[in-house]
């Protein structure tokens, strides 16, 4: 009996440990799952940029690439770190593929956009 319960026990505290811990290397699994069947995504988390709309539309539109927002204000350890692995395949792969880095180019192409379209009063 007292074996089955470290059994028990060692599943109940080892497995949520283990899913957090872990979390970044799925998703790099998954990310590299996605590409495997032709797939570009690029997940978001925290807060919403004004600018952001721009941001999305124009991966979209030039070079297929899908923005996903997994979380907002409150963003969790493992989701961030998930995410983070997720979209550290996704952006090698991007740049690989179209020969420069076209998700931080197009973020900061859709920022200095809505700087210029929203100026700061003096």
């Amino acid at each position: 009996m007292l074996k089955v319960t470290t059994i028990v026990m060692a599943i109940l505290i080892g497995g949520p440990v283990g899913w957090w811990a872990t979390a970044n290397l799925r998703g790099r699994a998954v990310a590299y799952v996605d590409l495997a069947r032709g797939h570009y995504e690029v997940q978001g988390y925290g807060y919403r940029d004004p600018w952001r709309r721009e941001y999305k539309l124009h991966l979209r539109e030039r070079y297929g690439i899908e923005y996903r927002q997994v979380a907002f204000c409150t963003v969790s350890l493992w989701q961030r770190n998930y995410s983070d692995g997720y979209d550290s395949v996704m952006t090698t792969a991007a740049q690989r593929k179209f020969g420069r880095d076209v998700v931080n180019q197009t973020l900061n192409e859709a920022y200095e956009n809505w700087k210029m379209q929203h100026p700061v009063p003096q």
